[in-house]
C-alpha cells in the first residue's frame, strides 16, 4: 500500500515499522472500536516515475544502467518451489528476498545493514531499480527501504510483476 500510496501522488506517507506488533510491544493503546473518518476527496497526481512497464523491463534485462532485484524467495527466483507458476526469474535480476531487509522482529534493518546488503548485490544509487516479486506486495517492502531509508532516487516497482511476466509467451 505505500507504493501504491506514492505511486498516486500522496506526499505523506508512513509505515508503523514492525506492524501492530510492535506497537503492542511498546504497550500502545488497541481498540477494536472502528474510527470514523469525515470524507473527503482524493485527487491522484500519479508519479509514472515509480512504475516501470513490461517494455522497461525487457530492456532492464540487458542494460546495465538498470539493476533488476526479485523480491521473492530463494525457491520461488531458483524455481525450485511448488507454484504453478513458471519456474525461474527474470533474466539478469538478482534475488534479495524481501525478509533479507527485516530484521528478527519484523522490523525494517538499520541504514548501514540495508546499504550493505545492496551493494553487495550490486544495487547502487546510480543505477535505476526495478523490483518486482509475484504480485507487488514483497518489492513494496524493498522500494521503502530503497527510497525512504537509503534515498535511491531511481526507484521503481514492477506492478505486473513475475505474473504479468509469466503470462506473455514472449518473454517464455
Amino acid at each position: 500500500l505505500y507504493w501504491v500510496f506514492k505511486y498516486l501522488g500522496v506526499e505523506d506517507v508512513k509505515i508503523l515499522n514492525g506492524g501492530l506488533e510492535s506497537w503492542k510491544a511498546i504497550r500502545k493503546p488497541v481498540t477494536s472500536t472502528p474510527t470514523t473518518l469525515k470524507g473527503t476527496t482524493f485527487t491522484a497526481n500519479v508519479k509514472p516515475q515509480y512504475l516501470a512497464k513490461m517494455d522497461e523491463v525487457v530492456t532492464a534485462t540487458t542494460n546495465p544502467s538498470y539493476v533488476i532485484i526479485d523480491a521473492r524467495t530463494p525457491e520461488e527466483f531458483n524455481g525450485t518451489d511448488e507454484s504453478d507458476l513458471r519456474k525461474g526469474h527474470i533474466p539478469g535480476a538478482v534475488n534479495i528476498n524481501y525478509t533479507e531487509v527485516l530484521d528478527a522482529k519484523g522490523k525494517l534493518k538499520d541504514k548501514e545493514t540495508l546499504a550493505a546488503l545492496f551493494k553487495a548485490k550490486g544495487v547502487t544509487a546510480d543505477k535505476t531499480v526495478i523490483i518486482y516479486c509475484a504480485s507487488s506486495v514483497r518489492a513494496s517492502i524493498e522500494f521503502f527501504a530503497l527510497t525512504s531509508i537509503l534515498e535511491y532516487k531511481n526507484v521503481k516497482v514492477y506492478d505486473g510483476a513475475f505474473n504479468e511476466w509469466e503470462a506473455l509467451s514472449s518473454n517464455k
